[in-house]
């Protein structure tokens, strides 16, 4: 280092002591200026560059008419900024290369020294009046891409200049001149610049955000191939690869190309390149997760975002690369629809229920991060222009009404949020669980949509509510709601406004959605084991007329593709399912079609759920479901799920050659059937007596079981013992001369002062029925 510095210091005496009078910029002049531009950056002695500069100041004032002086100081200045100065130093440099560029406006260097001058003055963006200063031309941003773009005017091939347009290109948010500096670094590339590893990186990087994945791919493919920057093109590569198609190896359960990129260049180390690994995830995770990121480094930091993306494409079901895929294709739709405006954003403390403090995106893109394309999107008209008083008109029904229809009072508006906007949005995620509905408000300018709790915070029109009432769940009910119960319809749609923010804003999902939903039902039933595991039995029925519309393959079967997934408490994958059974073309008189598939999962309290899937158009995914799967092992008394069906009628299970168990897809039964009960016990103790009680009981209303009481239906109570730890139970009831209607099923063993049951509810119809 001490050498290093040395030679800095070398250079700059040498470069103070020799300045020609340039009649033109040579390629040694240049590479002149580049050396001392070099010698610089080793430089950190505040004192030594305070004396470099004094000098050359007292050389310019005899040669006031050399560029090449000029340059030198701005240079300097710029250091000094580097290096802790006065940020004021920004004028004095922008006035040194200002000079330069008066005595040779043909140089790229003048140009290029007052763009970079440019970029590290204080941003008037954030201000009280940035709007103005962008809105005029005057904002760093474009001041300085300006500059830029003289200095390649000057020289098409100057690649500083290049590089600096393009950067700036980015980082302006208003008018930004993505295409200006595309063009420039095509025209660059036409040339010997063609394979510049820097210059290679930032086309493929305009490329893709102007649209053009398949060019910026080509350009990060020759940035990998030189190896000048190869984690870092390995990681915009993989950023690109989620643009273009690619399915092949996805089909074939092979790694995908975009994971081989994307895990190649997260094994460096260096600073830039791990934050944009960072960056990726910000969005999408809390600071816990980040902090596990930053506690890894080089092959365990690979082996890390393995884990992670894994678990997110478990969770919904879906291959690590294709979730990672997705990730991708959110962030460059987020960063082309949703950048925030170069504004200091602000937050109204104790009335904005969410506060992202990100810097590029507004909380639209946010929530497109973490939950991907809503199925329904309303942009709504506003109801009042921007530039009126800030007081609203109360928000009254049709008037005319028209004829038939209700009388609506007026909407219950929060005073809160009484002001015109600049625009508000609505929208709505299909989900199994229940439609997740997110209002969004542009409060403070065109650009910066914020979440908001309720429909009513929107400036928004009755009318334009009411054209909309359909797509939006309990929005018709609350409209034409009386004044009284609006009140309190009004607190819950906020409530639940409240908890949607919630759960959009910490959660990060990618669910099936399909245009054709497939009828069905399914249960999950827990017996049996499978190495050393419990057993889950997935019984599920599948709408049979759906089937009849599903084409046949060649050899006349029907393919579903069956997912499954299991959590745990903390809401990790334990166990999935990825498999496709065939099924035939049902009768015609036939209504549900069943069908079952098995998983070993771990004890504990899990939650599921399901996917089937006859094509990317046709299918379902069943709501969340929750299942205690007991311990099969050790000797805590434990017993399985209660295992109901019809001899030779419902699913077999074949726990063993000897044995047979039936499964039944639904929970109605005639009352002509009997029914045939499993239930396994675990953790017994050889020898211990045990009872065995089987109650069905007839649910029915509050006041019924008060007068009648409560009585069981059907009774069975007998003691036995068992030879093993693990045993069995089957009995048969018959439903001969039960009433129709609910009833529940309990089966209780007890035993070694411990007891354990469990419970199933079914439906009994009349008889035949």
């Amino acid at each position: 280092m001490t050498r290093l510095r040395s030679a800095a210091c070398c250079g700059l005496l040498i470069f103070l002591c020799i300045v020609p009078r340039l009649v033109a910029q040579s390629a040694p002049d240049r590479a002149a200026l580049q050396l001392f531009r070099d010698s610089l950056t080793l430089t950190t002695d505040t004192t030594r560059l305070h004396r470099l500069e004094a000098q050359s100041i007292d050389l310019a004032r005899r040669e006031r008419d050399n560029p090449i002086l000029h340059l030198r100081l701005g240079f300097i200045a710029l250091r000094l900024i580097e290096l802790g100065g006065d940020v004021k130093r920004v004028d004095d440099a922008a006035s040194e290369f200002e000079w330069a560029a008066e005595l040779r406006p043909d140089w790229p260097y003048p140009w290029f020294g007052l763009g970079l001058a440019e970029a590290r003055a204080p941003d008037r963006a954030p201000g009280f009046a940035g709007g103005l200063w962008t809105m005029l031309g005057i904002d760093r941003d474009t001041r300085a891409g300006a500059a830029f773009a003289r200095a390649i005017k000057a020289d098409p091939g100057f690649t500083d200049g290049l590089i600096a347009f393009a950067e700036t290109a980015r980082a302006t948010r208003i008018n930004a001149p993505l295409h200006a500096a595309l063009d420039a670094l095509r025209l660059a590339q036409a040339s010997s610049l063609s394979w510049d590893p820097d210059l290679l990186l930032e086309r493929g990087r305009l490329e893709r955000l102007v649209g053009s994945p398949d060019s910026a791919r080509l350009m990060f493919r020759r940035a990998v191939l030189l190896s000048v920057h190869p984690a870092m093109a390995s990681l915009e590569l993989a950023r690109t690869l989620a643009m273009t198609s690619d399915s092949v190896a996805a089909r074939r359960g092979e790694p995908m190309p975009i994971e081989l990129a994307y895990y190649t260049g997260a094994a460096s180390d260096e600073r830039e390149v791990v934050a944009m690994y960072r960056r990726d995830l910000e969005p999408i995770v809390d600071d816990t997760v980040l902090v596990q990121f930053d506690g890894v480094h080089g092959d365990a930091r690979v082996a890390w975002l393995q884990e992670f993306w894994k678990q997110r494409g478990a969770i919904d079901m879906r291959s690590p690369g294709a979730r990672l895929s997705e990730h991708f294709r959110r962030w460059d739709q987020a960063n082309r629809l949703f950048r925030l405006p170069p504004f200091r954003r602000s937050y109204r403390w104790g009335i904005e229920t969410y506060h992202s403090h990100d810097a590029d995106l507004d909380d639209r893109g946010i929530i497109w991060l973490r939950q991907g394309a809503p199925k329904s999107r309303i942009v709504w008209p506003n109801s009042q222009p921007r530039d009126r008083a800030p007081v609203r008109a109360p928000i009254t029904r049709r008037t005319p009404p028209v004829p038939g229809s209700l009388i609506i009072d007026p909407l219950v508006i929060d005073p809160k949020f009484d002001t015109p906007t600049f625009g508000n949005e609505t929208w709505r995620y299909a989900r199994p669980d229940g439609d997740l509905v997110l209002n969004f408000a542009a409060q403070d300018h065109p650009d910066d949509y914020r979440l908001v709790e309720s429909i009513l915070q929107l400036d928004v029109s009755f009318d334009a509510m009411l054209d909309h009432a359909r797509e939006l769940p309990g929005l018709a009910e609350l409209l034409r709601s009386g004044s009284v119960s609006r009140i309190g319809m009004a607190n819950e749609e906020r409530l639940k406004g409240k908890h949607n923010i919630g759960v959009a804003t910490t959660t990060n999902s990618w669910i099936r959605t399909y245009a054709i939903t497939m009828g069905g039902r399914v249960q999950w039933l827990v017996a049996g084991t499978r190495g050393g595991e419990p057993l889950v039995h997935i019984v599920y029925g599948v709408d049979a007329a759906m089937l009849r519309i599903i084409p046949v393959d060649r050899l006349g079967f029907i393919p579903l593709r069956v997912r499954a997934v299991f959590l745990d408490d903390h809401g990790d994958p334990v166990a999935s399912l990825d498999t496709v059974q065939l099924f035939r073309r049902p009768e015609a008189d036939a209504g549900l079609i069943a069908s079952r598939a098995e998983v070993p999962v771990p004890p504990g309290h899990l939650r599921m759920r399901l996917n089937v899937e006859a094509n990317p158009q046709i299918g379902t995914v069943y709501p969340l479901d929750s299942l205690a799967v007991p311990s099969v092992r050790g000797n805590v008394l434990a017993l399985s799920s209660v295992l109901l069906g019809l001899q030779g009628k419902s699913l077999p299970w074949v726990p063993s050659p000897e044995d047979t168990v039936w499964l039944s897809p639904q929970n109605s039964y005639a009352a002509s059937d009997t029914l045939a009960v499993f239930a396994e016990g675990y953790g017994l103790a050889p020898g211990t007596s045990y009872t065995l009680h089987v109650g069905l009981t007839r649910q029915r209303s509050a006041l019924i079981r008060l007068i009648k009481g409560k009585r069981e239906s059907v009774t069975l109570t007998e003691h036995l013992s068992f030879p093993e730890v693990t045993g069995q139970v089957r009995r048969a009831i018959s439903l001969q001369g039960l009433e129709p209607g609910k009833y529940e099923l309990v089966v209780r063993v007890e035993g070694g002062g411990k007891e354990v049951l469990r419970r199933r509810t079914l439906v009994i119809g009349a008889p035949g029925g």
